[in-house]
């Protein structure tokens, strides 16, 4: 359940406010539907489409992972529907009418809200899922007369339905009934966590920081809606580049990815080239979990270090040759390096590797370290590797940047450091970078 209020005592506490029925409803949701459905409590969301900002909200969402997703909207008391004027009304105990919206067109259109919300999110790709929406009658036994032609019998729960033995079956009904015009849609183990990671996903900024470090200051002020769908997106892509301007708030996404992925219990690395972005992330998130923070060539030594009693002597002494040397820096730092960092990937236990990657500053690394560092996850082909990176902000211009096209691509654009006709002047210089979608 989300929100989970605990006993019934407390779910009256959190509910006080809410009308009568929707408690009823959560609590014999609660307390009858199987642990591996997920039943969400008034959640709200908003979208955008062609036609501009589109608001959704729900009584209830039943995720069932075999199913897909319910729609349900709550009505309380007993209700009446007037053919002539298409008023429906909510009647009390003590027979007070009170005009109501019509219960079927509003679970209908938040059905077909959340649609947009999904679309927005899985775009390009805008995989369709198998959603349905009923309406929950927790004071109505008998139904008499005719229903209007947006409603059906299969669609709704009544209190007999609902405090049955077997309302996970009536459940099922509903989803049944909806089955046909579901039939193209897709609902694998993937594809319902990612809808469940719309409602159940934690976000949690730190409060404003001020670094100073070499490359200039950080400072967050803000958290804009852009970045939480950015976030979102990432939830939704296992491969993404992440482009954005000076003060964008790339690294601050960046820490905060780092920090959900860690708190799912994966093993995550963020890497970047230059050693003291590093040394400021680490500071950030050293008290976090799961999460390695490296410069990329203190990375690469780290490993060939570690690998010497497995046949990996040879690249730690090459290692330490290289750096050593310094006629060969800028030859060692942008070839050899990565080059003997694939090697000892090559040597380590599968546990010593990630199955997460973010690289900060990407601009400044080469398709070798790219392929190098790639090569450190776990599951190459299924898992998660993101880019973030600003092209005006190389620290080697000579150094060719590494390939991004296969990535799907996403900007920052909202500025949260420079001031604005500051950012709109580096906007002016900013080079195209071909967007998916």
């Amino acid at each position: 359940m989300i929100p989970d209020f605990g006993s019934d005592n407390e779910i009256d506490l959190h509910l006080k406010d809410s009308p009568t029925s929707e408690v009823q409803v959560y609590k014999q949701l609660k307390k009858e539907l199987p642990d591996s459905i997920y039943i969400i409590h008034s959640p709200k969301w908003v979208s955008r489409n062609m036609n501009g900002r589109v608001d959704g909200e729900a009584d209830f969402i039943i995720i069932d992972p075999n199913k897909g997703i319910l729609i349900l909207e709550v009505k309380g008391g007993r209700i009446e529907f007037n053919a002539i004027s298409g008023q429906w009304y909510s009647v009390n105990k003590y027979d007070e009418r009170k005009k109501v919206k019509d219960p079927f067109s509003q679970a209908s259109l938040n059905k077909f809200a959340l649609l947009e919300k999904w679309n927005e999110l899985t775009s390009p790709r805008k995989v369709r899922v198998p959603i349905s929406h009923a309406v929950c009658f927790p004071d109505v036994d008998t139904i008499s007369g005719k229903l209007p032609t947006n409603a059906a019998t299969d669609i709704i729960l009544n209190k007999s339905k609902l405090y049955s033995d077997y309302i996970y079956d009536e459940v099922k009904k509903v989803f049944d009934f909806h089955e046909k015009s579901n039939s193209n849609s897709d609902f694998t183990k993937n594809i319902f966590e990612q809808v469940l990671s719309l409602f159940k996903s934690d976000c949690n900024f730190k409060t404003s920081i001020k670094a100073d470090i070499k490359f200039g200051n950080i400072l967050i002020e803000k958290v804009t809606t852009e970045q939480y769908e950015i976030l979102d997106q990432m939830d939704l892509n296992s491969n993404m580049c992440i482009i954005g301007g000076a003060g964008t708030g790339k690294t601050v996404l960046a820490m905060e990815k780092a920090r959900r992925m860690a708190q799912e219990g994966k093993k995550s690395l963020i890497a970047c080239y230059n050693i003291e972005l590093a040394k400021y992330i680490h500071l950030q998130v050293k008290d976090e979990e799961n999460i390695d923070v490296f410069a990329f060539d203190v990375l690469a030594e780290k490993l060939c270090n570690k690998v010497k009693s497995k046949d990996g002597a040879e690249l730690s002494m090459e290692f330490a040759k290289g750096k050593s040397n310094p006629k060969i820096k800028e030859d060692f730092y942008n070839n050899q390096s990565p080059y003997l960092m694939s090697c000892a990937i090559d040597l380590l236990d599968q546990d010593d590797k990630y199955d997460a990657i973010i690289v900060d500053e990407g601009q400044d690394l080469t398709d070798l370290h790219h392929e190098s560092l790639h090569s450190l996850l776990k599951d190459e082909k299924n898992g998660l590797f993101y880019i973030f990176l600003d092209e005006n902000q190389k620290l080697h211009s000579n150094k060719t940047m590494m390939d991004i096209s296969s990535y799907p691509k996403f900007k920052l654009t909202k500025n949260l450091r420079n001031t604005e006709k500051i950012h709109e002047f580096s906007l002016f210089f900013k080079p195209r970078i071909k967007e998916k979608g």
